[in-house]
Protein backbone atom coordinates (compact mmCIF):
# COMPACT_ATOMS: atom_id res chain seq x y z
CA UNK A 1 0.00 0.00 0.00
CA UNK A 2 1.11 3.55 -0.66
CA UNK A 3 2.50 5.55 2.23
CA UNK A 4 -0.34 6.68 4.47
CA UNK A 5 -2.74 4.08 3.07
CA UNK A 6 -4.44 1.60 5.39
CA UNK A 7 -6.83 -1.25 4.88
CA UNK A 8 -10.31 -0.64 6.26
CA UNK A 9 -9.76 -3.37 8.87
CA UNK A 10 -6.43 -1.90 9.95
CA UNK A 11 -7.91 1.61 10.19
CA UNK A 12 -10.66 0.34 12.49
CA UNK A 13 -8.11 -1.18 14.90
CA UNK A 14 -6.38 2.18 15.49
CA UNK A 15 -7.14 3.71 18.86
CA UNK A 16 -7.24 7.41 19.68
CA UNK A 17 -8.11 8.51 16.13
CA UNK A 18 -11.04 10.23 14.48
CA UNK A 19 -12.61 8.88 11.30
CA UNK A 20 -14.07 10.84 8.40
CA UNK A 21 -15.90 9.26 5.45
CA UNK A 22 -16.61 10.74 2.02
CA UNK A 23 -18.29 9.29 -1.03
CA UNK A 24 -18.13 9.76 -4.76
CA UNK A 25 -21.69 9.31 -6.01
CA UNK A 26 -21.76 8.83 -9.77
CA UNK A 27 -23.80 7.51 -12.65
CA UNK A 28 -23.35 6.72 -16.31
CA UNK A 29 -25.08 9.07 -18.74
CA UNK A 30 -25.67 9.47 -22.43
CA UNK A 31 -26.09 13.23 -21.97
CA UNK A 32 -24.05 15.58 -24.07
CA UNK A 33 -22.48 18.89 -23.17
CA UNK A 34 -23.94 21.58 -25.41
CA UNK A 35 -25.73 18.79 -27.31
CA UNK A 36 -22.49 17.65 -28.93
CA UNK A 37 -19.79 16.43 -26.52
CA UNK A 38 -20.58 13.13 -24.74
CA UNK A 39 -20.22 13.42 -20.96
CA UNK A 40 -20.03 9.72 -20.08
CA UNK A 41 -20.45 10.07 -16.30
CA UNK A 42 -21.99 12.46 -13.81
CA UNK A 43 -20.25 12.86 -10.44
CA UNK A 44 -22.06 14.56 -7.56
CA UNK A 45 -19.81 17.09 -5.82
CA UNK A 46 -20.52 20.03 -3.56
CA UNK A 47 -18.98 23.33 -2.59
CA UNK A 48 -16.89 22.83 0.54
CA UNK A 49 -16.55 25.23 3.46
CA UNK A 50 -13.33 26.61 1.94
CA UNK A 51 -14.76 27.29 -1.52
CA UNK A 52 -13.28 24.18 -3.17
CA UNK A 53 -15.28 21.29 -4.59
CA UNK A 54 -15.47 18.10 -2.55
CA UNK A 55 -17.44 14.94 -1.98
CA UNK A 56 -20.29 14.62 0.53
CA UNK A 57 -19.31 13.25 3.93
CA UNK A 58 -17.69 14.22 7.20
CA UNK A 59 -16.70 13.06 10.66
CA UNK A 60 -18.01 9.80 12.07
CA UNK A 61 -19.41 10.13 15.60
CA UNK A 62 -17.82 7.98 18.36
CA UNK A 63 -19.53 4.59 18.52
CA UNK A 64 -21.00 4.99 15.03
CA UNK A 65 -20.01 2.61 12.22
CA UNK A 66 -18.22 4.14 9.24
CA UNK A 67 -21.16 3.42 6.94
CA UNK A 68 -23.76 4.77 9.42
CA UNK A 69 -21.70 7.94 9.85
CA UNK A 70 -21.41 8.36 6.09
CA UNK A 71 -25.16 7.83 5.66
CA UNK A 72 -25.87 10.45 8.34
CA UNK A 73 -23.48 12.97 6.80
CA UNK A 74 -24.89 12.44 3.29
CA UNK A 75 -28.42 12.92 4.66
CA UNK A 76 -27.39 16.12 6.46
CA UNK A 77 -25.61 17.54 3.41
CA UNK A 78 -27.87 16.40 0.57
CA UNK A 79 -31.24 15.70 2.19
CA UNK A 80 -31.33 12.19 0.70
CA UNK A 81 -31.12 8.96 2.71
CA UNK A 82 -28.64 6.48 1.23
CA UNK A 83 -27.37 3.20 2.62
CA UNK A 84 -23.68 2.38 2.30
CA UNK A 85 -21.96 -0.96 2.76
CA UNK A 86 -18.41 -2.23 3.16
CA UNK A 87 -18.49 -3.12 -0.54
CA UNK A 88 -18.70 0.62 -1.35
CA UNK A 89 -15.44 1.27 0.56
CA UNK A 90 -12.46 1.96 -1.73
CA UNK A 91 -9.60 3.39 0.32
CA UNK A 92 -8.50 4.57 3.75
CA UNK A 93 -5.76 7.10 4.37
CA UNK A 94 -4.02 7.92 7.63
CA UNK A 95 -3.75 11.70 7.73
CA UNK A 96 -2.22 12.95 11.00
CA UNK A 97 -3.41 16.37 12.06
CA UNK A 98 -0.65 18.97 12.18
CA UNK A 99 -2.77 22.06 12.78
CA UNK A 100 -5.10 22.83 15.64
CA UNK A 101 -4.69 22.12 19.32
CA UNK A 102 -2.04 19.52 20.22
CA UNK A 103 -4.77 17.41 21.83
CA UNK A 104 -6.57 16.94 18.50
CA UNK A 105 -6.47 13.22 17.65
CA UNK A 106 -5.16 12.09 14.25
CA UNK A 107 -7.64 11.63 11.43
CA UNK A 108 -8.19 8.60 9.20
CA UNK A 109 -10.19 9.35 6.08
CA UNK A 110 -12.20 6.70 4.26
CA UNK A 111 -13.30 7.02 0.65
CA UNK A 112 -16.36 5.28 -0.76
CA UNK A 113 -17.73 5.02 -4.30
CA UNK A 114 -21.38 4.35 -5.07
CA UNK A 115 -22.90 4.02 -8.52
CA UNK A 116 -26.44 5.32 -8.84
CA UNK A 117 -29.02 5.84 -11.55
CA UNK A 118 -29.01 9.18 -13.36
CA UNK A 119 -32.49 10.11 -12.10
CA UNK A 120 -31.30 9.53 -8.50
CA UNK A 121 -28.29 11.84 -8.97
CA UNK A 122 -30.47 14.54 -10.53
CA UNK A 123 -32.99 14.22 -7.68
CA UNK A 124 -30.16 14.72 -5.18
CA UNK A 125 -29.09 17.91 -6.95
CA UNK A 126 -32.60 19.28 -6.53
CA UNK A 127 -33.19 17.98 -2.99
CA UNK A 128 -30.05 19.41 -1.39
CA UNK A 129 -31.03 23.06 -1.11
CA UNK A 130 -34.59 22.31 0.00
CA UNK A 131 -34.23 19.30 2.34
CA UNK A 132 -30.64 19.09 3.61
CA UNK A 133 -30.29 20.05 7.27
CA UNK A 134 -26.73 21.34 6.87
CA UNK A 135 -26.92 22.66 3.29
CA UNK A 136 -24.81 25.81 3.13
CA UNK A 137 -23.87 25.75 6.83
CA UNK A 138 -20.38 24.32 6.54
CA UNK A 139 -18.98 27.69 5.54
CA UNK A 140 -18.76 28.56 9.24
CA UNK A 141 -17.54 25.15 10.39
CA UNK A 142 -14.18 23.47 10.57
CA UNK A 143 -15.22 20.19 8.99
CA UNK A 144 -12.45 17.98 7.59
CA UNK A 145 -13.19 16.70 4.10
CA UNK A 146 -11.62 14.17 1.81
CA UNK A 147 -7.86 14.16 2.31
CA UNK A 148 -6.88 17.32 0.54
CA UNK A 149 -6.32 19.63 3.50
CA UNK A 150 -3.55 22.17 3.46
CA UNK A 151 -1.12 21.01 6.13
CA UNK A 152 2.45 22.13 6.71
CA UNK A 153 4.76 19.28 5.69
CA UNK A 154 1.71 17.19 4.88
CA UNK A 155 1.23 17.91 1.19
CA UNK A 156 3.22 14.90 0.02
CA UNK A 157 1.03 12.51 2.02
CA UNK A 158 -2.13 14.33 0.99
CA UNK A 159 -1.12 14.22 -2.67
CA UNK A 160 -0.28 10.51 -2.47
CA UNK A 161 -3.68 9.84 -0.93
CA UNK A 162 -5.44 12.04 -3.51
CA UNK A 163 -3.59 10.25 -6.32
CA UNK A 164 -4.71 6.91 -4.91
CA UNK A 165 -8.31 8.17 -4.75
CA UNK A 166 -8.12 9.33 -8.36
CA UNK A 167 -6.84 5.89 -9.36
CA UNK A 168 -9.77 4.34 -7.48
CA UNK A 169 -12.26 6.65 -9.19
CA UNK A 170 -10.96 5.70 -12.65
CA UNK A 171 -11.62 2.03 -11.82
CA UNK A 172 -15.33 2.89 -11.76
CA UNK A 173 -15.43 3.64 -15.48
Amino acid sequence: MASGQLSRAEALTREGVRHACHVMLYCDTRSKLFQRTPIGHIVLMQMRFDGLLGFPGGLVDPGESLEAGLSREVMEETGVALVFSEEDHMASCFAPTTSGPPSTPPLITHFYVKKMEEDQIRAMEIAGPSRAVDHGLESAASVPHAPHHARPNGWQAALRCRTQLLRVSTMCQ
